[in-house]
């Protein structure tokens, strides 16, 4: 009886790490943190994550502040198909130290569609005049 009870508790722990052991790791970045008033700011979000994880793209429309986006640019991959990159351009036309609020980015387990959330870093930038 101990040895079938063992084994069941066994099998549970195994299989709630199946359903619950995804991960996904959210990190954005700029290419520099010191810009001109008007200069294109290349922001990307890069998501790595556990095959079976669909990612929804991320809007910035309302999280930049005093950024604005110029241009959206395609999702890139990189070797493998678990790691997308969500390239914007944006740009500030004030003289100020900004920063860029964590982004949510809202995602699907497989099997299931009720959504999940993580947030990425937050971003400094210090935009200045000549």
């Amino acid at each position: 009886m101990v040895r079938v009870l063992r084994s069941l508790l066994i099998l549970l722990l195994f299989s709630s790490v199946v359903l619950f052991g995804q991960s996904i790791n959210v990190t954005a970045g700029t290419d520099t943190s010191d810009y001109l008033v008007g200069d294109y700011i290349n922001f990307s979000i890069r998501v790595q994550h556990d095959e079976g994880i669909r990612v929804t793209p991320p809007s910035l429309t309302d999280k930049l502040g005093q950024l604005e986006v110029i241009k959206v640019l395609p999702v890139s991959f990189e070797d493998n198909k678990n790691v997308q990159q969500f390239n914007y351009i944006i740009s500030g036309y004030d003289s100020a130290r900004i920063v860029i609020p964590p982004i949510p980015i809202t995602y699907y387990n497989s099997g299931s569609s009720e959504p999940q959330s993580v947030e990425s870093n937050e971003v400094s930038v210090f935009i200045h005049t000549l």
